[in-house]
């Protein structure tokens, strides 16, 4: 039952961000549908492979955090020329790594050092998936500003840096980043 009440508050979460965008920006409206099929194929996978309740709100933290920038405008806030988008790629990827691998390695505790490997790579590949749905949504559905769905932030333009000139290069090797960080500290991590 507490598992549920995680999963129906961020669908409570989600829904309060959807209203919010259909006054503000419909174009995150986008974000929000994302955001709750993923939330809901977490709820299925997490049916038939059981989690703890801390695990299922480190999976839905992303989600959280990325619609909360949208509503707060954090894409328009930068530390030492990292823009949120950059900070939230490395934690995003950091996170995903730690939850797959626990999720995962409860059956394959003798290849500990392969199973990281693996979940690494594979969060690397959902990262290059969502850079191209940034892509996809820009170029062909004219989608502009933060998101899931383009490519940018709120930077002002005359903030130039190789961080966002190059954005796309730069958010997979955040996302690549964050993964490592995640997979070292699970390396050395006992038990």
């Amino acid at each position: 039952m507490k598992k549920n009440i995680i999963f129906i508050a961020a669908a409570f979460i989600v829904t309060a961000y959807l209203i919010s965008f259909m006054f503000n920006h419909p174009t995150y409206i986008l974000d929000c549908i994302f955001s709750y099929l993923a939330i809901g194929a977490f709820f299925l996978l997490e049916r038939k492979y059981p989690l703890k309740p801390w695990l299922i709100i480190l999976g839905i933290i992303p989600f959280v955090l990325e619609l909360t920038g949208l509503t707060f405008g954090f894409f328009a806030f930068s530390i030492f020329g990292f823009g949120f988008d950059k900070m939230l790629h490395l934690v995003n990827s950091f996170i995903i790594t730690v939850l797959l691998y626990l999720w995962i390695s409860t059956d394959y505790k003798k290849h500990k050092i392969i199973m990281i490997l693996i979940v690494m790579l594979v969060v690397i590949g959902f990262g290059s998936l969502g850079e191209i749905l940034e892509f996809l949504g820009q170029r062909y559905f004219h989608i502009y500003g933060p998101g899931m769905f383009s490519q940018g932030d709120l930077l002002p333009s005359t903030f130039q840096n190789d961080l966002k000139n190059y954005d796309t290069w730069w958010d997979m090797i955040i996302n690549a980043v964050g993964a490592l960080l995640a997979g070292i500290i699970l390396f050395f991590k006992k038990k």
